[in-house]
């Protein structure tokens, strides 16, 4: 949406564009930024109408494009419009940039127009978009020429008249002819350097249009002023955009400026830190050595250690032995206390038939005396027997008892023995299988040692060869701090070197922002 609110340009703005070849927006300076409104990021790849004003006719950009495209200059008043909806006023000067016959882009350098200027086209472009003539059209248009040769008609008429009484008809006539036709020659004569020159002018520039925008007239006073304007338009384009140049070489050469000493105090810093890292090198190498040192020792304890496990396995070996021997016999003693158990059992079987047979013989001749007593003498002798059978029995009871006792007391010696036996041989079990974890551990603590040995030696060696990598780093190391040095130096020439085209810079932009405000 538009307003009526008119943005002036300050009398030094150098608003400057280019675009491509399809008109979109490559690049342009703070100055359009600012009174656009709109931001250089919002601007590039947007189409440069995104700031046409309404009010603008047509047929101005369509003259503008037809002088583009035919690789020529454009020169005009035009009207924008800001981002905000207010509007602005500027003298657009629209060329081509050619490399090789070829346009590479459009560039436009507007300035700020003259205030009759901008006046006489606001109202010529009110009066084409409303259909109407220009009022320029309307008035008759006379050669300088053919005004001169009226001029001299003119003159030479009134001479004619005031001599006309002095002399005679005739003679004056022949005179006032003669008169004319010297005067129309000397008048074609003088006026035809004047005639080229408005030739070469209308090459520059032949726009009715533009003659009327710029001075107001058309005829050919109008065409060599319009020429002249042309040419400073041209002049002021070339000149705004070596200045929008010069600007930019200045924020780049300050860019410069402040990276080279930045890269100069980097550099210094950089010195100082491979000095530093120089010296940690070396500390770095003398460490390096000795760990090389004690790797190296680490590994003849570490062969020692394994030396001396291997005499520890081969005595475990032989405990181990030994242990399965003792299982061995433990096993046969544990199978003959059980055999001397079984025994025991069946002596005590043996035993107990003995006893029972003792008590029925004790009880048969209880029986044999009480029948020997009811036979009475006769029977005193069977008697005697009985009483023998019962001693000899009572005697085996007896004995028997003590036999029982002396079996209890085998069968729980024999237990016990057993008992101790298996509790033994559980002993020697745990013991063969703790030895054998044993071997085990000792072969796995020995394949450690080995490993150590082995890893002691790799390390002592890798560090022998780090070490040597160490004082080749540090060799380079000084060199590459030598190498700084010299560019730090180096640096600060270029520094110095930049400081003077930052001077040139600044003389190149003084120069021509002179030529810009003579030009504006």
């Amino acid at each position: 949406m538009s307003s009526h609110n008119e943005q002036l340009l300050a009398s030094d703005a150098n608003i400057l564009s280019t675009t491509d070849l399809k008109s979109k927006i490559q690049y342009v300076n703070p100055d359009f930024e600012k009174i656009s409104g709109y931001s250089m990021d919002e601007l590039v790849g947007e189409k440069h109408n995104i700031i046409r004003h309404p009010d603008m006719p047509a047929a101005a950009f369509s003259d503008m494009w037809q002088h583009l495209l035919e690789q020529k200059s454009w020169m005009g008043v035009v009207k924008n419009r800001c981002k905000n909806g207010d509007y602005y006023w500027v003298d657009a000067y629209a060329s081509p940039v050619i490399k090789e016959g070829e346009v590479l882009e459009y560039q436009s350098v507007r300035r700020r127009p003259n205030d009759e200027v901008k006046a006489r086209a606001e109202n010529l472009y009110q009066a084409l978009n409303q259909g109407k003539k220009p009022s320029y059209t309307k008035l008759p248009r006379f050669s300088l020429f053919s005004k001169i040769l009226a001029a001299n008609s003119f003159i030479l008429c009134l001479l004619f008249l005031l001599l006309q009484n002095q002399t005679s008809s005739f003679i004056s006539l022949i005179e006032f002819i003669s008169l004319l036709a010297l005067s129309s020659l000397v008048t074609v004569w003088l006026f035809k350097p004047i005639q080229t020159s408005l030739k070469k002018a209308a090459i520059i520039s032949d726009s009715d249009l533009a003659k009327y925008i710029y001075t107001g007239r058309v005829d050919e006073a109008g065409q060599i002023e319009l020429a002249l304007t042309r040419l400073k338009g041209e002049t002021a384009a070339v000149v705004g955009r070596i200045s929008n140049f010069s600007k930019i070489i200045r924020r780049k050469q300050q860019d410069l400026q402040d990276c080279i000493a930045d890269n100069q105090m980097g550099l210094m810093s950089l010195s100082s830190d491979f000095s530093h890292i120089e010296s940690a090198m070396s500390d770095m190498s003398g460490a390096i050595s000795d760990v090389a040192h004690n790797s190296t020792q680490a590994a003849s304890i570490a062969g020692q250690a394994a030396m001396d496990m291997q005499a520890s396995l081969a005595a475990v070996n032989e405990s181990e032995q030994v242990v399965g021997g003792m299982i061995a016999k433990v096993k046969d003693a544990t199978n003959i206390m059980d055999d001397l158990e079984s025994q025991s059992s069946a002596i005590s079987s043996v035993v107990e038939v003995i006893r029972d047979v003792a008590e029925q013989t004790n009880l048969l001749a209880l029986n044999a005396a009480i029948e020997a007593a009811r036979a009475g003498e006769r029977g005193r002798g069977f008697a005697v027997v009985a009483d023998e059978v019962r001693a000899l029995a009572t005697r085996t009871h007896y004995s028997t008892n003590e036999i029982v006792k002396a079996i209890d007391s085998l069968q729980l010696s024999a237990e016990a023995a057993s008992r101790q036996m298996r509790d033994t041989l559980e002993s020697a079990h745990q013991c063969d299988t703790q030895t054998q974890n044993a071997v085990n551990s000792i072969g796995a603590v020995q394949q450690g040692i080995e490993g150590i040995h082995s890893h002691a030696d790799q390390i002592a060696q890798v560090m022998e060869e780090q070490n040597a990598a160490a004082k080749t780093i540090n060799g380079y190391m000084s060199q590459v701090s030598q190498t700084t040095n010299e560019i730090a130096s180096r640096s600060k020439q270029d520094l110095n070197t930049c400081n003077e085209m930052q001077t040139l810079a600044q003389k190149m932009d003084a120069l021509a922002g002179q030529f810009w405000v003579n030009l504006t």
